[in-house]
């Protein structure tokens, strides 16, 4: 990383360890994705290395930062990809052939990442939490699912439910009150990360599960190869929208916590390349505009190295996946 930690150390006892020691991880940033006015820095709990924001937002500064958020977007039809028509180096064609059979298992990762993880599951009752547009939902009713949604944001649930129709619940999965014993899945796609108090969350997913059914869990890896490279630039810290960060250990240690048994948890790599190129955007100030090919290609390279590394140090992907049964 780019700044160290300072080891300053604060009186505030973690909610998750219960240790009073904390380090500063960074001061000084601001918004880049959205721009909502503010100052933010990130603390680092020395117990369990929980990554939290400071200060924490207000109510108002969070309206203000989702205002404009991905989740506001009308889902768009998936279009074919086009080829530019023109005849191509027979080395270029003969390294791309190499390049896409070397990450075919790449490929397979990311479908089972856009079904979150759930194609060994028989399709039943599934609830999506922060189900912004709607679109996983869909995805999910399309294979058969009979899908609900929470989304705290009432535009992205007003969105979902009227392009879809389906069932959503405005309000947090607390507001929702859904009866014990009623979801076969419950799935959290980049939420956790969102949210005051995920111990409370959790337990509330493990209440209203069946039993035998399943919690799929993605959020960014603040252990990353991405972060230790790119530090305070890397994109998975996005103040003041992620309130914590998670490592594989104390995501699987608030899994415990809430009631969930030998939860299988790792870190993937497969999207490496987007968060790279979304990184760029942010950085260059190019949020709505295509990147030049070089970019892609660093984001191609920065992809092979960190599947390299994962495969030496699993903890190292950006993202960390969590699959826990009741």
């Amino acid at each position: 990383m780019d700044e160290e930690m300072t080891g300053q150390s604060s009186v505030i006892t973690c909610s998750l360890c219960g240790s009073n020691r904390r380090g500063t991880l960074y001061k000084g940033l601001t918004d880049r994705w959205f721009g909502s006015p503010g100052m933010w820095g990130f603390d680092i709990c020395r117990g369990c290395n929980l990554v939290l924001l400071s200060p924490s937002p207000t109510a108002e500064q969070l309206n203000r930062a989702y205002a404009g958020y991905f989740t506001h977007q009308v889902p768009s039809k998936a279009v074919g990809k086009g080829t530019n028509g023109g005849s191509k180096p027979w080395l270029v064609v003969r390294a791309k052939r190499a390049y896409r059979s070397a990450i075919r298992a790449v490929d397979l990762e990311r479908a089972e990442m856009r079904s979150m993880y759930t194609s060994d599951l028989a399709p039943g009752r599934l609830l999506d939490i922060g189900c912004g547009n709607g679109l996983f939902l869909k995805r999910m009713s399309d294979v058969g699912w009979f899908v609900q949604g929470v989304e705290p944001d009432p535009q992205s649930a007003r969105l979902a439910s009227e392009t879809y129709g389906f069932e959503i619940c405005t309000g947090t999965l607390q507001d929702a009150g859904f009866p014990s014993n009623q979801f076969d899945c419950i799935t959290m796609s980049h939420v956790i990360e969102h949210l005051r108090d995920p111990l409370a969350v959790l337990a509330e997913c493990r209440r209203i599960l069946k039993p035998g059914g399943m919690l799929v869990i993605t959020t960014p890896n603040h252990q990353c190869l991405g972060h230790r490279l790119f530090g305070r630039r890397w994109l998975g810290l996005d103040p003041p929208r992620h309130l914590l960060l998670f490592s594989r250990k104390n995501l699987e240690l608030i899994a415990h916590k809430a009631g969930f048994s030998c939860p299988k948890i790792w870190t993937s790599a497969v999207r490496a390349d987007a968060i790279f190129n979304d990184m760029v955007r942010v950085q260059t100030g190019r949020l709505d505009k295509s990147l030049k090919r070089g970019w892609y290609s660093l984001g191609q390279l920065f992809l092979l190295l960190e599947l390299t590394v994962v495969s030496f140090w699993p903890t190292a992907g950006e993202e960390i996946v969590l699959k826990a049964q009741k």
